[in-house]
Formats: structure tokens, sequence, C-alpha cells
């Protein structure tokens, strides 16, 4: 029978420095490696630590937090050997300039957490894991020196009921969108080669620092299946290696023509799933389709060159209908004014102007303006005024909807942030949503979330389509 093992960590100043978000796995195990090395029980917990790097990476359960940077000053860890050195022959006037000129400045990002972080693997071996539960009771510190730490453990029939604030392993792909470090074979084994590194080196004077071997695994905010899967495609021309080029706001007609080869090419029992007519279904049960401006670096033109088709968040990549709309969409025609412009064309690379669309970030700002569900005007005597508390309430409402978590941060204009981009009124809508709002919205949230991040009324044709910002 399976079992849960559950190691809850708890920080007791209420902050975590580490890079990542949540902690990672391997960031964990470290922990424990350290603790039961001071405990002086490393030798006898070889086996459970070996134990461990052959499970799969845990689901992460972490709370959202509020974050801020600042620049930290630290000593390279090389000075402890050369700054006899440096002090030969100075005055202690050049000796303290030249200590100060040694240290680095590093941005560091401090997360403030007051509640508890769980990892939980799904075990088999009831014995092996209490008792890697038992080595985790040895940790003193996650992230930095200063984080301060202590850990439990319990072992359950059944898993924790997952959330808003659940961080799951994505499968395996040729793009890792938040990577997280994962325990491996050989983690273990690299961790006590640099130890023995660290303690030569006091006696060799030369500093020398192995790495440490870890995988690496992607990890999606939310339960699972609420990610959605997405395929990306070139659009090329009808001549051999040409490539198309749609204006940065003509991203409906572009969503319009790969709506019209989906409903040419998919059997009859997918067409409503395919070109978005769900009748009294799920309305969000159904693809999107989303032409991608080039965007990335400065000089980027913002044509529309490629798009992503996107599946519901309940569908997974192996699934029947899934795979049926690879196969019609692989090298399907695009039709222009009854005409033949240009072939769809499958493909992996994740190119510059493609990464910001994907890569997990806790900065976003809208390349398509964002389409409000409502009007933003007052009515009775001020009937036409802008309101701006109406504004915000419903782009707010969008994020929501979207599944987006609560932003710590929000702003809104009718002016791009792209430089290739367009005033929002200058984009064309379906006539249906041309009497709604639109706005190019920037947000923080705090925690990264991984792209595709799609919201508002026009998000299944490519409106409201956000990039992580820089």
């Amino acid at each position: 029978m399976s079992l849960y093992l559950r190691i809850h960590v708890h920080f007791l100043g209420g902050h975590y420095h580490g890079e990542e978000w949540p902690p990672a796995p391997m960031r964990l195990m470290q922990a424990m490696v350290a603790g039961s090395a001071h405990a002086g029980r490393l030798r006898r917990d070889v086996d459970l630590f070996a134990w461990l790097e052959r499970q799969p990476p845990p689901i992460i359960h972490a709370p959202h937090v509020a974050a801020g940077k600042f620049t930290a000053y630290v000593p390279r860890n090389s000075d402890d050997i050369t700054m006899r050195e440096l002090y030969k022959g100075t005055s202690p006037h050049e000796a303290s300039a030249k200590r100060r000129a040694r240290y680095d400045g590093q941005e560091t990002t401090r997360r403030w957490i007051n509640e508890v972080i769980i990892y939980e693997w799904q075990v088999d071996d009831a014995a092996k894991a209490e008792c890697l539960g038992g080595i985790s009771h040895e940790l003193v510190c996650l992230g930095r020196a200063e984080d301060l730490a202590y850990a439990s453990f319990d072992l359950a029939e059944a898993p924790l009921q997952d959330g808003s604030n659940t961080w799951q392993p994505a499968p395996p792909t040729s793009f890792t969108r938040n990577p997280l470090r994962i325990p491996v074979a050989g983690s273990l084994a690299s961790l006590e080669c640099r130890e023995h590194a660290r303690r030569a080196r006091i006696e060799s004077k030369e500093f020398v620092n192995p790495p440490v071997i870890y995988g690496e695994r992607s990890y999606d905010l939310g339960a699972a299946g609420c990610q959605r899967p997405f395929l990306l495609y070139d659009l090329d021309g009808m001549e051999p290696s040409s490539r198309l080029g749609w204006r940065h706001n003509e991203g409906v007609v572009v969503a319009a023509m790969i709506r019209h080869a989906l409903d040419a090419r998919v059997p009859d029992s997918l067409r409503g799933y395919a070109t978005g007519h769900v009748g009294d279904g799920d309305p969000d049960d159904r693809l999107s389709w989303v032409p991608l401006p080039s965007i990335g670096h400065q000089h980027a033109d913002g044509r529309i060159r490629r798009a992503l088709l996107l599946g519901p968040k309940q569908e997974t990549f192996d699934s029947l209908r899934w795979r049926e709309i690879m196969h019609a969409l692989a090298h399907a025609l695009l039709i222009q004014h009854g005409k033949p412009v240009g072939t769809m064309e499958p493909t992996d690379e994740i190119s510059g102007a493609v990464r910001p669309y994907l890569e997990a970030g806790t900065r976003w700002h809208t390349v398509t303006p964002l389409v409000t569900h409502g009007r933003t005007t007052r009515g009775g005597k001020q009937k036409g005024k802008f309101d701006r508390r109406k504004a915000e309430k419903l782009i707010l409402h969008a994020l929501a909807k979207a599944g987006l978590p609560y932003p710590v941060r929000m702003h809104y204009q009718s002016a791009p942030f792209e430089r290739s981009g367009r005033a929002a009124r200058e984009y064309r809508v379906p006539q249906h949503l041309s009497g709604l709002s639109r706005f190019h919205v920037s947000v923080e949230f705090p925690e990264p979330v991984p792209g595709p991040v799609l919201a508002g009324v026009g998000s299944h044709f490519g409106l409201g389509l956000f990039a992580r910002s820089r």
C-alpha cells in the first residue's frame, strides 16, 4: 500500500533568502545532509539518502509570500587563503581598502514566510520513509545561514488536497518554465566530495569547489492539470524557407485563419472543441488560438510569425482528442481572402522571441491589450465618465478568472509596454467586443507564475496575452 511522506519546514525568522521559490527539493536534501553530519550520524544515513535520490520529485505545498530585493555585499570564498598575501607590506588603511574591494555585491531576494512549507512524496517503503523523516529533525536552516528553520514529518494514507498553493512537478519536456533542482543518483556523493575539498583547502592553500550533482524538473503552480498544454507553430509562407509576418495588432485575423484551418481538418466530433462552439458545455473546455508577436529584444519588430495552440486546463498531452488536434494542424494551410497564404509548421524550438511568453516570473505585462468583461464608465448623471475603481475591479476579476494569484502591484494604461506595440484602442477585436474597455496591464505576483499567461474576454484568440517583464 502506498503511503505519503510529508516533511514540514517551519522558518523561525519568518524569512527565506534562496534564489528560487519554492525552495528546491535538492536544497532540502542539502539541509538534511548538513543536519545529519552535524549530529554525527551521516555514515549510517547514507542508505536513506541514496533511497531519497531514487524517489520521484515531491509535490511542494508552499504559501503565497511577499518578496523584496536588496544588495548584499559578501566576501569571496577564497579570502581565507589570499588575504594573508594582500596584507603583506601594506598599511592598515590600505589593507582595509583592499578588503572592501574584494567584497562582491549580490542582488538578493528576501521572502517573508510565516507559514509551513510541505514536501510530499508518495512512497512504498514505510520503514525507510519513517527513518528519512527522522533525519529531518536535524535540519537547522533552509536557504542561507540566517534562514533558521526546523522540520517535522508525518506519514499519511492519503495525499494533501491540491490547491492554488501547490507546486506540481511537470512532465519532462524540452523546455523548463520554472526549473527546480532535484536529487539524482550521485547527489550525496558530490556533496561529500565538496565538503572534503572545503576542509582540505586549509592545508593545501588551494581553493577547489567541486560541482554538486543534481537534476532539474519544471514545477507548475496549481493543482495537477491546471496548467494548459500548448503546441508551438511557425507560420511559414508558401515558398520554401519563407516566413509570414502580420502586424502586431492583427492577431485576431491570424487567430481566425487558425480556427478556419481547424474547422476544415478536425473530425465532426471535435469541431465544437476546436472552434469554440461548446454549446451548453463548459465555456473553457475549448482550444485557444494565440498568435505571438515577436518580442524579446529592443529591436524586435513585433510582427506575428508564430502561434500557440492552447488546450483547456484539464487537458493532458496524451489525451486522444489532443493527439487528433496535433495531427490535424500539422502542415495545415492558412487561408486569407479565399487564397492559401502559408502553412502551420510544428516546432519545439523556443527562440528568444518566444521565451518571454513561456518562462516563469513574478512580473508580467500585456503584449496585446486585456479586454474587460464590462464597461469602465459611470452611469446616471456622470454617464460616460471613466471610473478608475471600476476599471481596477474589472481587471482584477479578469486575472482571478484566469486562475492567477492576487497581484501585489498592478498598473494599467492605454500606451503599450512593448516598444513595437500599439495603443490598446488600435488592436482589432471581434465585433461583439468592440464596445468593451481594453487596457495594457502590468502586474507583479507574490510568487513566480509559469507562462503562457492570458486573461480577459478575448483570451481565446490572443487578446490579453502577457509576457514576462525583464
